[in-house]
């Protein structure tokens, strides 16, 4: 991977997919969808784009006039393109495929290897691989390791979830080795990540995987001091990741430079437009040389994304592998119909229908995360609130909390659950439909996987029902299955169940033989059950209920977490805006409902100030 020549040159001759009977001359850089191929690289490794003014030269600027003793020999035609033979590795093929943007079905169909012998790692990287327990590679890694390795822009669309660390991180390190960087200092690469949880999951896997080079990696976020940051860009670092706000704050106090980075990677990217960060992004990607490399992953690639890729990235290719198939195996997604007045009712009816190990329950406002969070509770569950009510330090402890399993619920907006990656929830709930296709996305995302099934079901009211039928549009193949509550004898049975296995958990202790007795005999009389019931009730009346574990820590006020130059966003996360699903206040609140530019250019703007409090503190 060079800085000073056209990514698309390093690419093999044996999947160079230029036509021989074209001309010779460089292609234009397209401006299709981004769902196509945007152009074929240039044929040559000193070719160009041509301009409108005119060929260029090693020092030509595009743009400028050509003197005649300066234009260019002719280039020679691209030599034929060679068939892959069957037994070339399939690396080699997925780069193929995505070379010819191979539909989603023959990229989902490309074979799987059972090791990452076929990809052309250093041993210090194989050694780390083993060590962190990868066996195999993922798909995502598997169709987009040739093209990064060759210096390509990638424009990947892939659910959250399937290995896409790993699919910028191998081909980067890599690369190093390779071309000799290893022993380079400064800043090489850039990845920028819409939430503080996210940045530092992703730089501790890419600390992992350079164990045994010599890589620096630094996580960049806000909602922490500022000062230990400033020390490790002073003393030296190899790879940022970062939130756009911090980002651009080291920037603007110049203490990181990006003139050395040849890599940047966005993950998520509809997560960080929707958040309102696309001016931080283009005041980052400006600040990038401008033949960096530029690798691009979304779950969801709505306009803004494509503006993204059509002015910051060249000639990238497009791999699909969601959208129209999103509706993957692992998950089964289910709604049922609710009429109560009283939609909690219907919630925990579902649980006992559903009886899910781990669940995340999605709301859309705060006050409803609070309100659902507290039902739960008082109903014996182990639930906790996630909104941008809470600082840095609670939002931590509250999902290490959920990643041991402390935590049966987890109550959540889209934006305070930005970030989260628990790879062992077992069913992602609804209880307020989205009012966003993406956001369904990016919900039900969050479980099956791993290769774990996954239950997405969603709480539809009559009011929700035009959101609903609009996602079917939108998505037509997922499948929706429509799910009835079992009769009432067997919920009142299940609830009957949950409450002994509660009681039961209160009074471990063994008791008297003669209480045994005593218990046994009152349920053998007609009177026994009023009895019982009445001990029952005054023994339960005596147990503390169920409350918040922040709230018995005495974590969930603290604002230490906040850190010098964060204060500004501390205190407007606290002036009691809506925290909706992908709105904010200030510019208005996304535009409502499906369809109705929920993500275009008015929405890049809105609400930037309450976005970032669920996700990121300047």
């Amino acid at each position: 991977m060079s800085n000073s020549r056209d990514p698309g040159a390093d690419a093999p001759e044996t999947v160079h997919a230029h036509d021989p009977s074209s001309s010779s001359t460089p292609a234009e850089p397209a401006t299709a969808d981004v769902e196509t191929l945007f152009a074929e690289p240039a044929p040559d490794a000193d070719a160009a784009p041509a301009s409108a003014s005119g060929p260029t030269t090693p020092d030509h600027q595009p743009g400028e006039p050509v003197e005649p003793d300066q234009a260019p020999d002719p280039e020679p035609s691209a030599p034929p393109e060679q068939p892959i033979p069957d037994d070339e590795p399939v690396v080699a093929r997925s780069y193929r495929s995505s070379r010819d943007e191979a539909p989603v079905d023959d990229l989902m169909a490309i074979p799987l290897p059972e090791s990452f012998d076929g990809f052309a790692l250093p041993d210090a990287l194989r050694e780390a691989i083993t060590a962190n327990g990868w066996t195999k590679p993922t798909r995502v890694q598997v169709v987009t390791f040739d093209p990064i390795s060759a210096g390509r822009d990638v424009l990947v669309q892939s659910q959250t979830g399937t290995g896409k660390t790993g699919a910028f991180c191998l081909p980067w390190l890599a690369s190093r080795f390779e071309s000799g960087d290893a022993a380079e200092t400064g800043v090489q690469m850039i990845t920028l990540v819409p939430t503080r949880e996210l940045a530092k999951q992703v730089c501790d896997e890419l600390v992992r995987l350079a164990h045994n080079t010599r890589v620096v990696p630094l996580p960049v976020y806000g909602g922490t001091a500022m000062q230990p940051q400033l020390n490790a860009l002073r003393t030296g670092v190899h790879a940022v990741v970062g939130t756009p706000g911090r980002v651009l704050d080291h920037i603007r106090r110049r203490s990181l430079d990006l003139s050395r980075v040849r890599m940047v990677v966005l993950d998520e990217a509809d997560e960080m437009l929707s958040m309102g960060f696309l001016e931080d992004i283009h005041a980052i990607l400006d600040a990038c040389p401008k033949d960096r490399q530029t690798t691009l992953f979304s779950a969801t690639v709505p306009s803004a994304v494509e503006r993204i890729a059509r002015r910051y990235m060249r000639q990238p290719i497009s791999l699909k592998l969601s959208g129209d198939a999103i509706a993957a195996a692992e998950i089964h997604h289910a709604y049922y119909s609710c009429t109560s007045a009283v939609k909690t009712r219907d919630l925990l009816d579902v649980i006992a229908a559903e009886e899910p190990t781990i669940g995340l329950v999605f709301c859309n406002t705060r006050e409803e995360v609070n309100m659902v969070s507290s039902v739960l509770q008082r109903e014996g569950f182990a639930a906790e609130p996630l909104s941008s009510d809470l600082t840095q330090t609670a939002r931590e402890r509250v999902i290490g909390w959920m990643r041991e399993g402390r935590l049966r619920f987890l109550v959540a907006t889209d934006v305070a659950s930005r970030g989260i990656d628990i790879s062992h929830i077992s069913h992602v709930i609804n209880y307020s439909f989205p009012e966003n296709a993406e956001s369904y996305v990016h919900r039900t995302g969050r479980t099956g996987r791993a290769g774990r099934p996954g239950q997405a079901i969603s709480l539809i009211s009559p009011s929700e029902l035009g959101n609903f039928y609009y996602l079917k549009l939108q998505y037509p193949t997922i499948a929706f299955s429509e799910r009835h509550l079992p009769p009432a004898e067997d919920l009142q049975a299940t609830r009957t169940e949950i409450k002994l296995d509660h009681v039961s958990s209160l009074f471990p202790e063994l008791v008297s033989p003669e209480w045994t007795l005593l218990a046994r005999n009152l349920m053998k009389d007609p009177r026994g059950e009023r009895v019982i019931a009445f001990l029952l009730n005054e023994a339960m009346a005596k147990q503390p209920r169920r409350t918040s574990l922040l709230e018995s820590e005495g974590v969930g006020g603290d604002a230490g977490s906040v850190g010098e130059g964060d204060r500004a966003g501390f205190r407007d996360r606290n002036r009691g805006r809506s925290d909706r699903s992908g709105g904010g206040g200030g510019g208005g609140r996304e535009q409502g409902r499906f369809g109705r530019g929920s993500r275009g250019p008015a929405g890049e703007h809105r609400g930037r100030d309450d976005q970032r409090a669920g996700g990121e503190h300047r």
